[in-house]
């Protein structure tokens, strides 16, 4: 009996493939971008972010996680996207080759089964525009 209620209940499981979730899409303005899972550290509403005086325009500022410094950026900068302001902010904290990153985000981010956006290289994106969470802990910047 024991043996045929493990075979019942293995099939009302679907295969593993179709569970998966492989991205975190979220908004800016009327963009929609998408980000490996394995990437995102965490995902925050309306944090308190601290301007940097003299930062790159596209860097927001800095917010703290787990009272480490990590750099936000917007994308609606880098990407030249206009909108309206948004009444939330959301900050999907990702995982580069540079440390963590915040991407501003102006709907609620989503978790997703297939990519159906732009996927981003966030470890490009600190690279070319080298956003490293030490430039900001020491207040100094690589040259």
């Amino acid at each position: 009996m024991q043996q045929e209620l493990e075979k019942d209940s293995s099939e009302l499981v679907p295969d593993k493939e179709y569970l998966e979730i492989v991205a975190c899409t979220f908004q800016v303005y009327d963009k929609v971008f998408s980000v490996e899972i394995e990437k995102v550290l965490k995902v925050l509403e309306n944090p308190e972010i601290v301007p940097i005086p003299l930062a790159p325009e596209y860097v927001v500022g800095i917010m703290s996680l787990q009272g480490e410094p990590v750099p936000v950026v917007d994308l609606s900068i880098l990407y030249n996207l206009k909108g309206t302001s948004a009444t939330e902010r959301f900050i999907v904290v990702v995982e580069t080759v540079n440390g963590p990153l915040g991407l501003l985000s102006t709907g609620k981010p989503d978790l997703v089964y297939e990519h159906s956006a732009e996927v981003l290289d966030v470890d490009e994106i600190s690279i070319q525009y080298r956003v490293k969470k030490r430039d900001y802990e020491t207040g100094k910047r690589d040259t």
